[in-house]
């Protein structure tokens, strides 16, 4: 299994974009590129890492991108622990210690998509977008490769 760590500010939505900032909004060109992500890397799963997770269900995030044209919600499957005063990289990190899969043989590869760089102890799995633009095709390409081992 591979797995996708989302953010949402400046990578599903962007600030430069079709985002017009508005509540439970995305950017249906960054959407798009997601959608084409996961269709060129097998056995994903997406894990939430955004702080949207923190007042939002995970039934709620999915339907939130879901409307916005992501076509794959059934693969967002969980999302981070909050752990206060800690970094991203340290929350992802609590995300494979509570649930016992670091290190594990069943999670081949993943990487962090986020616009922040706050990714300790991960900082070779970011692929980090422009908060302006948000997921590239050129993000995308990037993290196919880191997936599939290219």
């Amino acid at each position: 299994m591979k797995i996708i760590f989302l953010d949402f500010d400046g990578v599903i939505n962007s600030f430069g974009g079709d985002w017009q900032g508005g509540f439970e909004e995305l950017d249906r060109k960054c959407i798009e590129n997601l959608n084409i992500l996961v269709e060129r890397v097998s056995d994903i799963k997406i894990v939430i890492s955004s702080t949207w997770r923190i007042l939002r269900s995970l039934d709620k995030l999915k339907s939130i991108m879901a409307k916005w044209g992501f076509k794959y919600p059934e693969l967002v499957i969980d999302k981070t622990p909050r752990l206060a005063g800690e970094e991203r990289g340290r929350e992802i990190f609590g995300w494979f210690t509570r649930n016992n899969k670091f290190p594990n043989p069943i999670i081949d590869n993943f990487i962090i998509l986020d616009d922040d760089s706050d990714m300790e102890p991960f900082m070779n799995h970011l692929i980090q977008t422009d908060t302006d633009k948000g997921l590239t095709i050129e993000d995308v390409n990037k993290a196919v490769q880191f997936l599939n081992g290219e």
